[in-house]
């Protein structure tokens, strides 16, 4: 998969590469500062897990662009009968104006299949958005509720 157009005006997506590596997981290592409790997880070893989850996937993220500007990435691809959001991230500077949304919604529209993802408890953001698309807790894993969206018809 080349370069891909998404629903929202001069927005596209494109593979994310081995330059692309440390600002995913800057982005990452600052989602687990911001919201996981820190001071009680092996902090490190979840950095280093982190670090080899992204090196390991990297072919399966995609940079996302405005106007030839990056604006974030995201992972969505296939774990086992379902598909996984495995990150979305929209850098901070373009956060708020519906590019979430539309990558959300882009994902859904590219299967049949159900969705499903982990957020951060304290993440209520990105909560109101999972749960405004569809999405509903069907467990807590710790700091983090996973959610699902149930299988559509395309």
């Amino acid at each position: 998969m080349e370069e891909e157009i998404i629903e929202f005006p001069g927005l596209m997506s494109r593979p994310a590469g081995p330059e692309d590596e440390e600002a995913i997981f800057q982005l990452n290592r600052a989602l687990i500062d911001r919201y996981e409790s820190v001071e009680t997880i092996p902090y490190e070893k979840v950095l280093d897990w982190v670090r080899r989850e992204i090196r390991n996937h990297l072919g399966e993220y995609r940079a996302l662009f405005w106007q030839g500007e990056k604006t974030g990435y995201y992972r969505f691809h296939q774990e086992g009968a379902e598909m996984e959001l495995s990150d979305l991230y929209i850098l901070p500077k373009w956060q708020g104006n519906g590019m979430g949304t539309a990558v959300l919604a882009h994902c859904i529209a590219q299967t049949n299949l159900p969705i499903s993802l982990f957020v951060f408890i304290r993440n209520t953001g990105a909560f109101r958005l999972y749960t405004r698309m569809g999405f509903s807790i069907y467990q807590q894993a710790g700091t983090r509720y996973r959610m699902r969206r149930e299988a559509s018809a395309l």
